[in-house]
């Protein structure tokens, strides 16, 4: 008492105090791998288990980012970039509950989403931290001691890509149907370590392929070990009557092949099965005066706009990741007639296809004059390719021209 009168004394309660967390624990800390763009769900306790979480008192805490960016094989350079900050992104935190959909008290669910633009593939190691206000109005910090790995992967559009010739010859041997391939290439993506990685076939969770299924016939199974799908032309549709027979110099059936990831996205492509005859004749008209100019040297006959009515443009295998390309010469008897073809390229000297036979004029040429059959040389064209990270060798393309000479007057 102070002259008589009582002296009150403050009491501090905490009976009104919120809770101040103590710790965060990742109740599974399993490696999680996710597409870009799509969300994982990470379980919480945090302690004690009064303590409120909300998405304004808890945040990421990335320890560790590696970053593996697309590259463009063609160019040698990324292709693309990402943008620097935040490759994921806490977008809510809600009660955990058990089957009954009653609350577990002090555990929550951490939805996280991968950000960023451009095609890459990121790993990283991510915790929590929660803040809090003390007493005293300061914000204080506390942090989860572990981390869980997360590794982001591209979408299945950005991953891979269809790798095909936009024609195939009928015939893979004598009567045999060629089955028509599609290659699924995957891209190659580099850190800053140089370090390489690969876009992963177990990524792709569905395939789906439209097709007529009188005309070619789907199979899909071998994407996963063989790398590739396959239509197989049924010989007996009259649709492949032309190219069989050598009637029609080509036929096409219409596919849409669809793949698809774990996050809903899809990369597809319409393609026009295209096949031509495996064995054809083409009959060279020559000029006479044309073909004396070049008496006793060569005489290059150029047959690439011939062959681009067969589907073999000079771009036909401008989609193929991998190719082998041979020519072949077969010359016949040559007796009489006074224009060998002794020579046959197929690539030009800016590696462009470009079929060119080579002719010897042993001999002034007339009009009316024509090669005899024994004489008739004949060409081919051969296309292989294969798979990234295979040995099986596919025959694309197995061609064989018959190359019968006609001279012609032309004054």
């Amino acid at each position: 008492m102070k002259n008589g009168a009582p002296i009150k004394i403050a009491k501090w309660s905490a009976i009104n105090q919120d809770p101040v967390p103590t710790g965060i624990i990742i109740l599974d800390y399993s490696p999680a791998t996710i597409v870009k763009g799509d969300r994982i769900k990470v379980k919480l306790r945090i302690n004690p288990s009064g303590f409120k979480v909300t998405k304004e008192n808890i945040e990421l805490d990335a320890w560790y980012s590696d970053t593996y960016f697309f590259e463009d094989g063609k160019s040698q350079t990324r292709a693309s970039y990402v943008t620097p900050s935040d490759y994921y992104e806490l977008v809510n935190i809600e009660p955990d509950k058990n089957e009954k959909d009653e609350e577990l008290e002090g555990q929550w669910i951490a939805t996280i989403q991968s950000k960023g633009t451009g095609n890459y593939r990121n790993l990283s190691e991510l915790s929590f931290v929660v803040n809090y206000t003390d007493m005293k109005g300061n914000i204080q910090q506390v942090s989860c001691l572990y981390s869980i790995p997360i590794e982001t992967v591209p979408t299945v559009n950005e991953g891979v890509a269809f790798s095909y010739s936009k024609v195939q010859t009928i015939y893979a041997e004598e009567n045999t149907a060629n089955p028509y391939i599609v290659f699924i290439d995957p891209h190659t993506y580099r850190n800053s370590q140089n370090k390489v990685w690969r876009y992963k076939w177990d990524f792709i969770t569905h395939v789906d392929t439209e097709q007529n299924d009188e005309e070619l016939t789907a199979d899909i199974a071998s994407l996963y070990d063989g790398h590739y799908i396959s239509f197989m032309p049924n010989l007996n549709n009259a649709i492949w009557e032309g190219v069989k027979d050598n009637i029609a110099k080509k036929a096409s059936s219409l596919v849409n092949i669809r793949l698809m990831d774990s996050a809903g996205n899809h990369k597809e492509l319409e393609l026009p099965i295209t096949y031509c005859p495996s064995d054809i004749e083409l009959k060279l008209n020559l000029s006479a005066t044309e073909v004396n100019k070049y008496l006793n040297g060569s005489y290059f006959i150029n047959i690439g706009k011939e062959l681009e009515e067969y589907g073999l443009t000079q771009d036909f295998m401008s989609n193929l990741s991998i190719t082998a390309l041979f020519g072949g010469l077969e010359v016949g008897w040559w007796d009489e007639f006074p224009l060998l073809i002794d020579g046959w390229e197929i690539i030009n000297e800016n590696k462009e296809f470009e079929p060119v036979a080579e002719a010897w004029v042993t001999d002034e040429v007339n009009a009316g004059m024509e090669t005899p059959e024994d004489e008739i040389a004949t060409v081919s064209i051969d296309v292989t390719s294969t798979a990234q990270e295979s040995t099986t060798v596919f025959s694309l393309v197995s061609l064989k021209i018959k190359l019968p000479i006609m001279i012609v007057d032309t004054d």
